[in-house]
């Protein structure tokens, strides 16, 4: 990962300038990075992202994971994130992109986004919208709205508000080594809420039986496995 320290003339700030390449994120890492064009990426853990400028168009390939967006105003370069078959084309705006294992989701913080895929779908979307897509760019969902604020892992945090127990055991896996699993299906339906700093998520699965009906085992593979308590 190649990057270039510059020194701005006229305000005598220090700035990293990536170039392009591949970038990537460990579990429990979070990275950011100003491209040569002045757009800031922020890469959420465990994600991968190809940066590729040319004089035309400006691409990146979100390989796997989140990022969100702040896009310098270029009319000339069009702003484009291709991921799963799918892409969101933005000239000057601040959106988040998220590859989840069902699809990917797009959703926009600031200014208007044209979320299209391989299928032939197209919408756009205003700040406030978002809208999900099949892996393999297949149908685009209705569009939905969005708090319109930046997302919560940018401030070192992640919310759950009715949360069923798949999607919790999900990003927790996100952001740490030790996988968690539910043993039982019937635990499936189970709901958790509250906000959790992410910097205190290693600490979250042992604290689900204060929270829930569950116990976890340690495997001795290493798996922590929920089960009904």
């Amino acid at each position: 990962m190649a990057a270039v320290l510059v020194l701005s003339v006229l305000t005598g700030v220090w700035a990293i300038l990536y170039d392009p390449g591949s970038y990537q994120t460990a579990k429990g890492e979070q990275q950011t990075l100003r491209l040569a064009d002045q757009s800031v990426v922020h890469l959420n853990s465990d994600s991968a992202l190809h940066v590729v400028l040319t004089s035309g168009q400006r691409t990146l390939h979100l390989q796997r994971g989140e990022a969100y967006f702040e896009v310098a105003h270029d009319p000339v370069r069009p702003f484009v994130v291709v991921a799963a078959g799918g892409t969101a084309r933005a000239v000057g705006t601040r959106f988040d992109v998220y590859r989840q294992p069902s699809g990917v989701r797009v959703s926009v913080v600031e200014g208007r986004v044209e979320v299209a895929v391989e299928s032939g779908g197209k919408e756009l979307l205003n700040a406030g919208e978002t809208i999900t897509y099949g892996n393999n760019g297949s149908a685009l969902s209705q569009i939905g709205r969005n708090d319109g604020d930046v997302p919560d892992w940018l401030d070192g945090r992640i919310q759950f508000e009715a949360a069923p127990l798949t999607e919790v055991v999900e990003q927790l896996n996100r952001y740490q080594e030790t996988p968690l699993r539910i043993a039982d299906p019937s635990l499936n339906h189970l709901r958790l809420s509250g906000t959790f700093r992410i910097a205190n998520l290693q600490s979250l699965p042992q604290l689900l039986p204060r929270m829930l009906p569950v116990s976890l085992e340690h495997t001795e593979d290493g798996v922590l496995l929920l089960r009904p308590n």
